[in-house]
This record gives C-alpha cells, sequence and structure tokens, in this order.
C-alpha cells in the first residue's frame, strides 16, 4: 500500500485539511460503530457492576466537574438502556499514529488489534455533522 504515517504528513498540511482528514476519519468509525458484533464476540456479562463503580469512584474522588450531578444521574438512571442495544464493535486506539495518509490524499485507520465488542448506544448519538 502506498501510504504514509500521517504523523510525518499532518504539519505539512492546511489547517483546513486537516479538518477535512478529521471528518473523513470520523466517517471511516461511524462505519466501524455500526458492525454488528459477531455472538462469539459479545462480552458474557454486561458490565454494569463496573460501571457503576467506576462512577462511585469519580463521585467519591477530589477531582470533579461543577454541576456534573445531571450527568451522573442520568447515567444512573439509564445504565440498563445500554445493553439493549445490539453490541457493535469499537476501536479504542484513535490517535495519530495508527492513521494512515493515502496516495489518495484521504485518510485511512490502521492497528486493529486493539478493539472490543460494546454496547454502543447508537440511537443517542447524533452522527448527522458527519454526512
Amino acid at each position: 500500500m502506498d501510504s504514509q504515517e500521517i504523523e510525518e504528513i499532518l504539519p505539512r498540511l492546511t489547517e483546513e485539511k486537516q479538518y477535512h482528514l478529521g471528518r473523513n476519519a470520523g466517517k471511516i468509525f461511524k462505519k466501524i460503530y455500526s458492525i454488528q458484533a459477531e455472538y462469539d464476540d459479545i462480552p458474557k456479562d454486561s458490565k454494569k457492576d463496573k460501571k457503576l463503580l467506576q462512577l462511585q469512584r469519580y463521585e467519591q474522588s477530589s477531582v470533579r466537574i461543577n454541576e456534573d450531578e445531571t450527568a451522573i444521574n442520568y447515567v444512573k438512571n439509564h445504565i440498563d438502556l445500554i445493553w439493549k442495544q445490539n453490541p457493535v464493535y469499537l476501536y479504542g486506539n484513535y490517535h495519530p499514529g495508527n492513521l494512515i495518509y493515502t496516495k489518495e490524499n484521504s485518510i485511512g485507520v490502521i492497528d486493529f488489534n486493539c478493539w472490543e465488542s460494546v454496547i454502543l448506544m447508537k440511537n443517542s448519538i447524533n452522527w448527522s455533522f458527519l454526512e
């Protein structure tokens, strides 16, 4: 494949070109997040207890965001909705080192050894900004 590491190219591109590459990367991830997970890849537990423990630790920490109670309450009151959605694949290693600049002056995503199957609340995410 004729491509270059984006980390080397990015500083030489205009802000407008960088912006468009970022939008294109978003479109790629939108497609990735629409791929239904295979049954064998679906986590056997819901991870609800883990997420609630993480939220509890955040609430007890000294590093809090001002007026975060609305968000905390929303998560607590809607956490069960997460596991009612179909699981999709999630790419969790997004950074310039895992992007390539193609010979077509576009962007590509590489390094797919860092993925996991998750339940993503697809209907709660507004993807229209990528269209």
